[in-house]
């Protein structure tokens, strides 16, 4: 790290605001509509931080891409295998065949630092009605991050074998005036593409590298300036993420200011003697320990969700907070027990740390999507459900249609009083038909897929694998 750089309990602090913001939106609090800028808080600080050992290391020569990926696997591999295992145990429990399938898919694009790629095409969009169910769909910012730390540490020691710092500087900031040109056009032209991939988020993490990279040479500031710069950082990241919503343009410019917002919280609490006032409060130790469990808070707290979502339990503030407090229960347990002796005691060298941590995740993951798109996702797990007699609920499965707990229409009760199936015409009928069905105290499940008819041996496909190209990822 920078030689001026030395730990930042505050930047604990900032992580616990953006986990708790992308926590609070995920959990149903309408209050904070934008939430999920939290993750755009966590890129500027992952910029910053692993920049800030990127150039120390390359500066002194003591660069080495063996050492820094090691550093990577041991802080962010365990923690995330051990929710995925946990994760796994509970989906082939509650998921039915269709859907425990597209689970091992995305588990398998997870593993591969890809499940960004993989959620863009099965969920069409991050805000799409067919998501709260998707118990890895969360891991499409680890996936960002992965890739930015395969890439960033080449770009920056070319620079230095290469070019003069000067130099450096400006293909830096022209570099990223063309990676905010690109994210702010792709928001507007390319909305899903824009929210997962690394290139449409690269100026977010660029923007806190920046700062790292002045960070020797950045003015010293008095308290009064320090308060400031604090005060207008917190307000930026809190005021968007009470005004935006899922509906406006995304990430584009409107992840500008949380970014920004973050950049000064960073540069406010440089100088120890005159830090901003936000950055005292942030250091205070009941937010600094939220902090120090944010990356497994924010692992947890998705499946935990999803999987509620998935039951069809309603989620109530009541249902919210319990599912938030299992969250960060199970954070705590991950840090103590699985994250922090990892990092800090059991340290394995380069060589068998990748075998253990990702080789064999990924080798098992294959074999195991595998296995269990062989088996049907295990159907007899549900024998009544998918009994060959029915005559209704084999067609759904064959063709991957309907959930458990899809969209249910009218009263809620104990007993489905019918369904609701279709193509993309019913989809745009439900709303209608939850009125009808509320008026008539009714309980329905409603379920439809674009462009495949819900009934096998009634139409003619255009070919045999059309139905294997239809996956529960699908669903509006």
């Amino acid at each position: 790290m920078s030689k001026s750089f030395i730990y930042r309990p505050d930047i604990d602090g900032l992580r616990a605001v953006a986990v708790l913001l992308v926590v609070f939106y995920h959990a149903g609090f309408t209050t904070i509509k934008g939430g999920f800028i939290g993750v755009d808080v966590f890129f500027v600080l992952s910029g910053f931080l692993i920049t800030l050992i990127l150039d120390r290391e390359i500066r002194s020569g003591e660069f080495s891409f063996k050492k820094f990926y090691l550093r990577r696997i041991r802080r962010l591999l365990p923690a995330l295998l051990f929710v995925l295992v946990v994760t796994s145990i509970f989906c082939f429990y509650y998921l039915v065949p269709g859907d425990l399938v597209a689970y091992g898919n995305s588990l398998r694009y997870t593993l591969l630092s890809l499940s960004n790629v993989y959620f863009w095409l099965n969920t069409g969009s991050y805000f799409s009605k067919n998501v709260d169910e998707l118990p890895l769909l969360h891991t499409w910012s680890l996936s960002v991050e992965e890739q930015f730390y395969f890439v960033w540490p080449v770009f920056l020691l070319a620079m230095s074998r290469f070019f003069s710092r000067t130099t450096t500087w400006v293909l830096f900031v022209l570099g990223f005036f063309a990676a905010f040109g690109v994210a702010d056009w792709a928001a507007v032209n390319k909305a899903s593409a824009a929210y997962y991939f690394l290139p449409t988020r690269a100026y977010e993490l660029m923007l806190g590298a920046g700062l790292a990279l002045a960070w020797d040479d950045f003015p010293v500031l008095n308290q009064r300036q320090n308060n400031l710069l604090s005060i207008v950082g917190l307000s930026m990241i809190i005021g968007i993420s009470l005004l935006l919503n899922k509906s406006q343009v995304f990430p584009g410019v409107n992840a500008l200011w949380p970014c920004l917002g973050t950049t000064l919280l960073i540069a406010s609490g440089k100088h120890q003697e005159q830090v901003g006032i936000i950055n005292r409060i942030l250091a205070i130790k009941p937010v600094v320990a939220i902090g120090l469990i944010s990356y497994a808070l924010y692992l947890w707290h998705w499946p935990i969700l999803a999987l509620i979502n998935y039951q069809g339990i309603e989620l109530t503030k009541q249902v919210a907070s319990l599912a938030i407090g299992a969250s960060i229960a199970m954070a705590v347990l991950s840090y103590f027990f699985i994250e922090k002796p990892f990092r800090t005691k059991l340290i394995f060298s380069f060589e068998k740390s990748f075998v253990i941590w990702l080789l064999i995740p990924v080798i098992v993951s294959a074999f195991g999507y595998e296995y269990v798109q062989g088996k049907d996702g295990f159907k007899d797990r549900f024998e009544k459900l998918f009994n060959p007699t029915n005559k209704i609920l084999p067609d759904l499965e064959k063709a991957n249609l309907g959930k458990l707990s899809g969209s249910y229409l009218g009263i809620k009760k104990a007993k489905l009083d019918g369904l609701f199936i279709g193509d993309s015409m019913a989809g745009a009928y439900l709303d209608f038909v939850n009125v009808l069905a509320v008026d008539a105290g009714l309980f329905i499940y409603g379920s439809h897929l674009s462009g495949l008819p819900p009934f096998l041996g009634q139409f003619d496909y255009p070919r045999e694998d059309a139905l294997e190209t239809r996956t529960p990822d699908k669903l509006e």
